[in-house]
């Protein structure tokens, strides 16, 4: 019994060190991207994302959309991780959620889904 909890412990790991208010944002990795190719200004540029943590103590935040240019943007998924000394379970932390970039010109826009070590993929949107 003994050894089953040991293993069961070390299959657990902790997150990452401790900051003053024991909760720490960071940037959550995209897994799959769906964007409607063609939109209008009404609508706006829709997209179907599945975010992803490393581990089961990350949670999804929120969007941080930055423009670039007037039609280029990147997009980043932002999650919300403890960082004291807690248990994580060692397992993919997944999302599935709906990312609305409001458009107000038409045209051809590009939007850049970036994960924490670069781009993830990038999506060109013709806005009518």
């Amino acid at each position: 019994m003994k050894r089953i909890l040991f293993l069961l412990v070390v299959g657990l790991a902790a997150c990452d060190p401790p900051v003053i208010d024991d909760s720490g944002y960071g940037t959550l990795g995209f897994s799959h991207v769906q964007t409607t190719r063609t939109t209008t200004t009404s609508a706006g540029i829709q997209s179907s994302v599945q975010v992803s943590g490393s581990n089961l103590c990350y949670s999804f935040t929120n969007f941080q959309v930055l423009q670039l240019t007037d039609r280029s943007f990147n997009v980043f998924a932002k999650g919300q991780v403890p960082t004291s000394q807690s248990i994580c379970a060692q397992a993919i932390y997944t999302k599935d959620t709906t990312l609305l970039i409001p458009v107000t010109q038409p045209g051809s826009y590009i939007v850049n889904f970036m994960n924490p070590l670069g781009l993830f993929r990038s999506d060109t949107i013709q806005v009518n």
